[in-house]
């Protein structure tokens, strides 16, 4: 059986945390940005990926974006155990067809 390639990692306003590996992987999801609903999970940790994403959004000031995060060291470090528990979690729901490798911060 085939084992897709899966990337977790933040863009700010891509609306997704989830990012295709591989040819295979991007044929299955049609396209490299991965709709969060297409993910064969539960409705519980989809909820938990969108809200991740829509949080990392905050901690970019949109209208200086080169700039320096609005995160403080410890929302910063809050916000990495959040995505690293729902990185472990993305693991275990998807199981052996799957590989996610985590590019959280």
């Amino acid at each position: 059986m085939e084992q897709y390639q899966l990337r977790m990692m933040f863009d700010f306003g891509a609306g997704s945390c989830v990012w295709s590996g591989d040819d295979a992987t991007i044929q299955r999801f049609q396209g490299y940005c991965v709709d969060i609903d297409c993910l064969p999970v539960s409705d519980e940790l989809r909820t938990i990926l969108l809200h991740l994403c829509a949080e990392r959004d905050t901690a970019l000031d949109w209208e200086y974006p080169q700039g320096d995060l609005l995160w403080s060291e410890k929302e910063q470090e809050r916000f990495r155990q959040k995505a690293k528990a729902a990185y472990e979690s993305l693991c275990a729901e998807l199981g052996e067809d799957y590989r996610v490798v985590s590019r959280a911060e």
